[in-house]
């Protein structure tokens, strides 16, 4: 396929904007109450883009706007963004139309000089953005011809650069204000151009935000104030929804029917994320780089136990990394999930040479996971049954993930919960991410070490015909299977419960936080 019939033909159809809510101010009542999510964190707690991440997405998407809209099902929807339409010019070149007649918290208009200030505020050195090293690797250069377009040059082709423009990596930020107040006063009181604004925030508490009279895609919010509030037990969180202290809280899977009993709405979010078990800079450990090593860690593992134990039957075996959400991308090959056989995985450890063999398990609170440790114990218990030594380390994951980023994972084995959304940009970015260290020098594996994987990222990375894309995803789907590169346990459905005080709603497809722009959107 090439670059006009995938782009060309159909920037008019896809990209043409779509009305506006079509209730005026007059008619629609004014926002009324406060809705509080209680969750185990909402990310670093710090309400800048490039700072935030994690669960911060489901305040932030209220606070600010992204460049590109997003369904709640996954699709480009160009009502929900401040682009109104965009197109791929050429091969190194992006040209995005900004939506005319927004305004920041503050009275400032939003024009494309802020977008482009934002788009380079990912690739700052402190970002923490999984997006960073792209973003500086890719984008030359970015013009502004006139107040409402923006123009992005690329140093190398990228197909799915409107899908980095979605979400966190593209929320828009004032340059003025930024640049008046500086980075610590805006993190103190930023200002988006989302339909709500700051209102405050204790750290470690809880983070406030306030409804704006109307916004240009929401309208007039349903609720007043939205409260994301820091409780990290999650009995605690359990308790106050039930003396009415919140309305939201993510739950663990086996507590789904006991709420239900109690009469609260319990909405599930199916595959939300995939539960899987990785070695970290595996060139650092000589038992890491041994095959055998690693399909030992795999086959010790009962999954089918720990996901009916553990998690009530709330999902799926999965077969390999990024999991079923591959079959959006790529026609895969038909694989099998690894089986339990721990007398195997006990004797590839003796013919390895590694019994006895001693790493390091970092166990950390996930919000997504709040089953997490009792993983890390059952998993660890698992390991030392075939004769290997794992030493569990307690820590949180933003202590870990900065201690990725210094490069002080070595031996390091760790369970995580990731995803990846319905497209092929995400699915492309999360395997290289994980497997290709020249996409991203935090990748578990070297690609030197293993050129063969290298040259399909290459491949898949540089062209741009959407199906070499597909044709390599499948191909590397199935080198990360026959190498035992990840080990994965289960596709996980999401659990949230929630109060009386909840209306009908749809927690959408995103893997990295909710539909609350769906919540306060009155229908």
């Amino acid at each position: 396929m090439n670059l006009k019939s995938l782009f060309g033909m159909t920037a008019m159809a896809v990209f043409a904007a779509t009305a506006l809510p079509g209730d005026t101010l007059a008619q629609q009542a004014a926002p009324e109450g406060e809705i509080i999510t209680l969750g185990a964190g909402f990310g670093s707690e710090i309400p800048v883009p490039r700072l935030a991440l994690g669960q911060a997405n489901d305040y932030t998407q209220l606070l600010y706007d992204a460049l590109i809209g997003v369904a709640p099902d996954g699709s480009f929807d160009p009502a929900r963004g401040l682009a109104e339409k965009w197109e791929m010019t050429d091969e190194l070149t992006w040209t995005f139309h900004i939506r005319q007649g927004v305004k920041f918290h503050n009275g400032d208009d939003l024009t494309a000089k802020d977008v482009a200030f934002s788009i380079w505020q990912t690739a700052e050195p402190d970002s923490r953005s999984g997006y960073a090293d792209y973003i500086r690797e890719t984008i030359k250069s970015i013009d502004t011809p006139d107040d409402y377009t923006v123009v992005v040059h690329l140093n190398k082709p990228s197909i799915y650069l409107d899908r980095y423009f979605t979400g966190s990596l593209a929320m828009v930020i004032p340059r003025d204000y930024y640049e008046k107040v500086g980075p610590d006063e805006f993190a103190k009181h930023p200002v988006g151009s989302g339909p709500y604004k700051w209102h405050s925030q204790s750290a470690g508490s809880f983070i406030k935000l306030e409804a704006l009279p109307n916004h240009w895609q929401v309208g007039v919010p349903r609720f007043q104030y939205m409260t994301f509030q820091i409780v990290p037990e999650e009995a605690t969180r359990v308790a106050k929804l039930e003396t009415g202290e919140g309305d939201i809280t993510e739950i663990s899977r086996f507590r789904v029917k006991d709420l239900q009993e109690e009469g609260f709405k319990v909405l599930t979010k199916p595959g939300d994320t995939l539960l899987n078990i990785r070695g970290e800079m595996q060139w650092t450990s000589p038992a890491l780089k041994d095959k055998r090593f690693r399909q030992a860690l795999d086959l010790a593992i009962d999954k089918q136990a720990i996901l009916d134990g553990i998690f009530g039957g709330m999902g799926r075996l999965a077969v390999s990394y990024p999991g079923s959400i591959v079959d959006t991308c790529a026609q895969i090959p038909a694989l099998e999930p690894r089986g339990y056989d721990p007398e195997e995985a006990a004797r590839l450890i003796q013919e390895a040479g590694l019994s006895g063999y001693t790493f390091t398990v970092p166990n950390m609170n996930r919000a997504g996971v709040p089953e997490l440790a009792q993983v890390v114990e059952v998993v660890v218990g698992y390991w030392q049954a075939i004769g290997l030594n794992p030493v569990i380390r307690n820590t949180t994951y933003e202590a870990y993930r900065s201690q990725k980023r210094n490069g002080d994972v070595g031996n390091h084995v760790v369970v995580m919960d990731n995803s990846a959304a319905e497209s092929c940009k995400s699915i492309l970015h999360e395997l290289a991410a994980r497997f290709d260290s020249d996409y991203d020098s935090g990748a578990n594996i070297k690609a030197e070490d293993h050129p063969e994987l290298a040259a399909m990222f290459r491949e898949a990375l540089e062209t741009t015909d959407d199906k070499v894309v597909q044709a390599r995803v499948s191909d590397i789907y199935q080198n990360i299977y026959d190498n035992w590169f990840s080990t994965v346990i289960a596709e996980l459905d999401l659990a949230v419960a929630t109060s009386a005080n909840v209306p009908e709603w749809d927690l959408g497809r995103a893997k990295t936080g909710n539909n609350y722009r769906g919540l306060v959107t009155r229908p």
